[in-house]
């Protein structure tokens, strides 16, 4: 009798300590959840596109990612392409990048690109429950400042893919303390290939010229004459090797730009526009990650040409 006792009473105990576990857990979850930190109700599908099917990925070679965000639980969001750029309002969205091929090292934060390609717009910024947008952007480079000397800082170029081997990325949607997470993307990448490992050394010491070649957009219309023939060397006088595609692609988005400005007179126009199809015409075989990016130039030219 006593032990039937003992046995009921033990297992009251252990129901009660269940009860209390369940409880605490509970109790967890709902204070975590007022303090914000949940995840948004929001769907991130990362891609590489179709455009990279049977092409190698080099070191210092920017990824090209394809973006669906669906809303499944906010009444809106904040969403707009300029996100891709950088910090909007308080969302922010950023690819983080993993090197698998060395786990010590950290993973790295880098902005979509200021440059893609999206259905955000003015018009219909912001996502509501029930909607999705999809958006292009790319994984390239970044700044980052160095200390030279005491006192002096100097603007660095830093690419996502420095080093041949396995990388993880992910995207990352952030707002109001929240954040949603995209699926995993690996890619392999690859040792330059000989007629680009110059070219590599010369983007590893450049800085904000370095940017503008795989950052084209914010390349202003006066960059200086000394980083602008910077930029030219490396389209000119570098071969046939995909860091030397991006540095023509970007010389001859600048000559387009310069066209279109406002009371060129037509003689430097014509000026800017052959320059520009110069520097397209030298794009390899191989061309770019997204091939669209020469076509859409010389959609401006021919354009240009019809004025």
């Amino acid at each position: 009798m006593k032990q039937d006792v003992h046995k009921f009473m033990r297992k009251q105990m252990q129901v009660m300590l269940l009860v209390l576990t369940v409880a605490a857990l509970v109790g967890t979850l709902g204070r975590s959840g007022q303090e914000g930190t949940t995840p948004l109700a929001i769907r991130l599908r990362a891609d590489m596109p179709s455009s990279l099917a049977g092409r190698e990925l080099f070191v210092w070679e920017e990824l090209p990612i394809d973006l669906l965000i669906e809303n499944h639980g906010e009444s809106r969001v904040p969403l707009s392409s300029q996100l891709m750029a950088g910090p909007y309002g308080e969302a922010t969205l950023v690819a983080q990048v993993l090197y698998l091929s060395d786990p010590r090292e950290p993973a790295e934060e880098f902005l979509l690109g200021a440059d893609a390609r999206s259905n955000c717009t003015s018009e219909n910024e912001g996502l509501l429950l029930g909607e999705k947008r999809f958006l292009q952007g790319s994984v390239a480079v970044k700044l980052v400042s160095s200390s030279v000397t005491p006192g002096v800082m100097k603007e660095l170029l830093v690419s996502a893919f420095p080093n041949p081997g396995r990388y993880r990325l992910y995207v990352v949607y952030s707002w109001a303390g929240r954040k949603a997470v995209s699926n995993a993307v690996e890619v392999d990448v690859h040792e330059a290939p000989e007629d680009g490992k110059r070219a590599v050394e010369i983007l590893r010491n450049m800085g904000r010229e370095g940017l503008w070649i795989y950052r084209p957009g914010y390349m202003p219309a006066d960059p200086g004459p000394q980083r602008l023939s910077a930029i030219a060397r490396l389209a000119r006088d570098h071969g046939g090797n995909p860091y030397s595609d991006y540095a023509r692609a970007a010389m001859a988005r600048h000559h387009v730009g310069l066209a279109r400005s406002p009371g060129v007179d037509s003689g430097s126009r014509e000026t800017h526009m052959q320059e520009a199809l110069s520097y397209l015409e030298g794009i390899t075989a191989r061309g770019l990650p997204r091939p669209e990016v020469a076509e859409e130039l010389r959609r401006s030219i021919r354009q240009l040409l019809d004025r």
